[in-house]
């Protein structure tokens, strides 16, 4: 990163410091299935917020996929998701974060954060709460999920471990069609 991306980092660091030491911050991680299916409409508004109706794992917008989903984390419960909220000042969550987990290892799934609160970079915060989280109750493991273009120096500044994803896709030759 860049010394003014550094510095930047820094400073919404030091805001994040104090609006936690003014008990503004409020960090929360699901315990029950109840909590995840009720956060998890507050993680898809945010998303929406965010990034529309693209880049969605599932789209509330046609229903189908959304009561998957919901099936989904209904199913799996709080045995192997989670989902981590991030709060300012009263009950406004500025962040979220879908997590599936299995032992101490746990995958990132689906991130959202408020738009409006972009100058704080409540993704950012989210990661540090949620990696100080983990890491005190014995996970050793966190993927942030697929790196797309443009995330790398994004990620990098976490000092993750990289790892490569092969995918190939096979179809029939034209000869053995004919």
């Amino acid at each position: 990163m860049s010394s003014s991306t550094r510095r930047e980092h820094r400073r919404r660091r030091r805001t994040w410091d104090q609006l936690d030491s003014d008990n503004q911050v409020r960090y929360r991680r699901t315990q029950d299935t109840d909590e995840l299916l009720s956060a998890y409409d507050a993680l898809v508004h945010l998303h929406q917020r965010r990034w529309g109706q693209c880049a969605l794992p599932s789209d509330p917008a046609s229903g189908t996929d959304d009561v998957r989903w919901r099936d989904v984390l209904r199913r799996c419960g709080s045995d192997t998701a989670f989902i981590a909220t991030l709060g300012l000042g009263g009950q406004e969550i500025v962040a979220a974060q879908l997590c599936l987990y299995r032992g101490r290892q746990a995958w990132s799934v689906m991130p959202a954060m408020e738009p409006d609160h972009a100058h704080l970079a409540p993704g950012h915060a989210m990661l540090r709460y949620l990696a100080d989280d983990l890491s005190a109750h014995g996970f050793r493991f966190l993927d942030l999920g697929r790196t797309a273009p443009g995330q790398h120096s994004y990620k990098a500044q976490y000092a993750p471990q990289w790892t490569s994803t092969l995918s190939a896709a096979s179809a029939p030759e034209a000869a053995a069609l004919a």
